[in-house]
């Protein structure tokens, strides 16, 4: 029997707040899966390396130059601003969120730059990576979306 404002996830327990008690079932789930992941995400350094060197450091959504580790000479090069350079620094994408439950395999982790991982995820409707490319195409040849275009 569990006790009321009490949960129990894999032997661990964990007490719910007053305000927590009255979430609805889904609610809790969701709450107890961000805490599980929050405790077993793995760094995606590697994988971005990886990623990065495999797509020779262009964003898998808008195919413009990334740099990995400093922002200086990438602005010097393109001969844009730090600001600018700063939304082309590469990160890690899960393809298939983690939160969805995305792995961070290979297989699952692309280079992104800032601005379009970002983007991505601050969408209401979800798109797929094939959707959401064809979006920032369309719209980098409207001279929108991050209005940089270096190669």
């Amino acid at each position: 029997m569990i006790p009321k404002g009490h949960l129990f996830c894999q032997s661990e327990e964990l007490r719910l707040i007053p305000e927590y008690q009255e979430l609805e079932l889904q609610g809790i789930f969701q709450l107890v899966t961000r805490i599980i992941m929050a405790n077993t995400r793995k760094s995606l350094s590697s994988l971005r390396k990886r990623s990065f060197l495999h797509q020779n450091g262009y964003c898998y959504y808008c195919n413009q130059p990334m740099w990995n580790s400093e922002p200086t000479e990438f602005s010097k090069k393109h001969s844009i601003t730090i600001k600018q350079a700063r939304q082309l620094q590469c990160t890690g994408e899960h393809l298939l969120a983690h939160s969805l439950g995305g792995s961070a395999t290979n297989k699952n982790i692309v280079a992104a730059c800032t601005y379009c991982n970002r983007k991505r995820h601050q969408r209401v409707n979800n798109l797929s990576p094939t959707a959401y490319k064809l979006l920032v195409t369309k719209r980098l040849e409207k001279k929108g979306w991050h209005g940089l275009i270096l190669h």
